[in-house]
């Protein structure tokens, strides 16, 4: 255990005497009384300390993280030399809004003309000036909304693998309207097939939800192999709202009683229904990460070993890598020792002080504003001192910080009483504390390399905590 150069120890018994001479210098009364109006046990000692050993650190990554019916889905790509290239699809299913029945406008031989994805996009992350192309493909297989599904999913599974369309995105969209993406037909066969589907389809299945996802399953939506790698990522809003996006089929048809004449312009809504309680449809995001050609080497956060401990770890946004710290038993015999023998320990504060690898502005501005802290990352389950539900519900109320300190390279969490815990347990298992995106950013852009086990700052707890003897001390 290193012992911080400025240790102070402060005695409750000897502030009662201090203000009593204070309060009496001018006397002759002895200088002791008072002292013995304090029970020994109620003795109070305030210390100061910091633990560096035993905190080792491990760059993990969780495959099961759900990503379904979340109300939103994302799309697009980045790409780094330090994190590798992230590519992100979206899969929806969409349901009509309406039934327009041609046989009411009284036209005939109904044709299609185009189809539109309308969306409320939000830029997210990554360099909007570059123009991405992305790919649109059909779903093939069965979706289920009472299942969960991860980022981790084998799209490939579900989905026709030849594009049905394709759309170019460039810049960054503009706050509550909707961009226009008319989809340009790569396979003219398979395109021809779909939208005589989407045409035919009856009264009956515009009534049904499950009748109508028999049918039509949905669209997946992902960045095209030839397109720009390094890109940007964006967030398409879903449901029932002013967040809803939609698929678009325009068409027309022709007066029956002059048959060469068009006659109407016929559009026809499919909403991207999401998390609504009459809705079978299901929609999700998909996430690879390809690691190839950088130093990022993570390992799986469930294994029981986590290996050797890393000199640097990373916290990565979009379902990406984390930091798994590990307090062996060095860190435990170091934090029993602070505990002399007769006396009991409160935890006043708890801080995990951990330094970012590189200092640099650029560094800071792509890296998260604030790290989490889990028992497990993918499925949001925080640390006593991280409770972000009650945080998001109430509006803060929670100590635990976990934000950078530009001007000092660090990230600071107060994990107080998580140690307190971990003091009072008897722990067979070494504790682990997984740090990651904060819980409602694990979708969003982020990433900043940590410093860890055998790294120029090593990560450090700094302690305040007070000590009294126990009851039957004297």
């Amino acid at each position: 255990m290193t012992k911080s150069l400025n240790k102070r120890r402060l005695s409750i018994g000897t502030l009662v005497v201090a203000l009593f001479a204070t309060l009496t210098c001018c006397s002759k009364v002895d200088d002791q009384l008072g002292i013995d109006f304090i029970p020994p046990y109620q003795t109070l000692q305030v210390e100061l300390d910091t633990i560096t050993t035993g905190i080792n650190t491990y760059l993990t990554y969780s495959d099961s993280i759900p990503s379904s019916n979340m109300g939103l889905s994302y799309l697009g790509s980045l790409n780094s030399k330090t994190f590798g290239r992230t590519k992100i699809g979206s899969l929806v299913q969409y349901l009509p809004t309406y039934r327009t029945d041609t046989l009411e406008t009284g036209g005939i031989r109904e044709t299609a003309d185009s189809v539109w994805i309308v969306g409320n996009f939000s830029y997210v992350a990554g360099d909007t000036m570059r123009k991405q192309t992305f790919n649109v493909y059909e779903v093939t297989g069965n979706l289920h909304n009472d299942s969960t599904y991860f980022t981790s999913l084998a799209v490939e599974d579900y989905i026709d693998p030849t594009p049905l369309f394709a759309f170019d995105m460039v810049g960054k969209p503009a706050v509550n309207t909707y961009d226009t993406l008319v989809m340009r037909v790569v396979n003219q066969e398979k395109a021809d097939n779909f939208l005589a589907r989407l045409m035919a389809m009856e009264k009956p299945y515009y009534l049904s939800d499950s009748l109508w996802l028999s049918k039509l399953k949905g669209l997946y939506i992902a960045p095209a192999d030839e397109s720009v790698k390094n890109a940007a990522v964006y967030m398409m809003g879903l449901g029932l709202d002013d967040n809803d996006s939609y698929l678009a089929l325009f068409s027309h048809n022709y007066d029956a009683q002059y048959p060469t004449i068009p006659q109407d312009t016929i559009l026809r809504y499919y909403t991207f229904y999401d998390n609504v309680e009459y809705s079978q449809s299901v929609s999700l995001t998909t996430v690879e990460h390809d690691y190839t050609g950088t130093n990022m080497q993570p390992v799986g956060d469930w294994e029981e070993s986590l290996g050797t401990p890393s000199d640097k770890v990373a916290v990565q946004g979009f379902a990406g890598v984390t930091t798994t710290i590990e307090f062996d038993e060095n860190f435990l015999a170091a934090l029993n020792d602070i505990v002399p023998e007769g006396y009991n320990v409160m935890i006043n504060k708890a801080k995990l002080i951990m330094p970012t690898a590189f200092r640099t502005p650029e560094v800071y501005n792509a890296a998260p504003e604030r790290v989490g802290a889990y028992v497990h990352y993918a499925t949001k389950v925080g640390i006593i001192d991280y409770d972000w539900a009650y945080e998001n519900e109430y509006g803060g109320g929670i100590n635990y910080g976990g934000y950078l300190s530009r001007s000092h390279g660090i990230y600071e969490a107060d994990i107080t009483s998580y140690i307190q815990r971990v003091l009072a347990a008897d722990n067979k298992k070494n504790p682990r504390i997984t740090f990651g995106m904060p819980a409602y950013h694990i979708f969003r852009g982020g990433e900043i390399e940590l410093s860890g086990t055998g790294g120029e700052r090593p990560i450090q707890l700094a302690l305040t905590y007070t000590l009294y003897k126990k009851s039957n001390q004297k």
